[in-house]
């Protein structure tokens, strides 16, 4: 996009012709902008010139837009970056607007405070973020050291008449499926297969 700013946007939509959809902005849906450019001084005899908050109409451009600009004191030296969430209200909350914005800035702190480590290495959630994503995936449990076809037996004994198997209308129950793996197992030895052997199933 730098390389080529002189391509106005409309003819580059035209270009690459995305499909339209009132659903989306059709050539993205999340946007950050950083607003650094040089400010130049803008002064004549007689008039004074301010610079004001952005004006929002209230209104998102596309799903998520994230706005940043370099903020500096009187002496010019650099005082942080300042910014603005704007969300899709038909696809985001507030408190989500919120949560997203809380957790960039988690982001962009860690950088300043360590740039040289990966960006694999940095925080994104938050202490009690953390926290419950490993009480939530904390599934361990034991495992049994059975075979496949001992946790079946074991299941047949427990649930004999439960239903194992649905197609359709049809249905078997753990017993039923139990006595036809038997007699499928009984008839591939008499056939002469044994342990370890491949069969091909059609």
């Amino acid at each position: 996009a730098y390389a080529h700013q002189d391509v106005p946007f409309e003819r580059l939509v035209e270009i690459v012709n995305p499909t339209r959809s009132l659903a989306h902005h059709p050539l993205f849906q999340v946007m950050l902008v950083l607003q650094n450019a040089t400010q130049g001084d803008f002064a004549m005899d007689g008039l004074r010139v301010t610079e004001d908050e952005d004006v929002h109409a209230g209104i998102a451009k596309v799903d998520l837009a994230v706005s940043l600009g370099e903020r500096f004191d009187a002496q010019g030296a650099p005082r942080g970056l300042t910014g603005v969430v704007e969300f899709a209200t038909d696809l985001f909350d507030r408190e989500t607007a919120v949560t997203l914005g809380e957790r960039l800035e988690r982001l962009l702190r860690s950088v300043v405070a360590a740039p040289s480590r990966p960006l694999s290495t940095l925080e994104v959630l938050s202490a009690d973020e953390r926290r419950l994503l490993r009480e939530w995936n904390d599934t361990a449990r034991p495992v049994s050291g059975a075979t496949l076809p001992e946790l079946f037996e074991a299941q047949v004994v427990r649930t004999p008449r439960a239903v194992a198997v649905e197609h359709g209308t049809d249905t078997l129950t753990y017993e039923q499926l139990n006595a036809r793996a038997n007699a499928l197992a009984h008839h591939l030895t008499d056939q002469g297969i044994g342990p370890e052997q491949y069969v091909a199933l059609a």
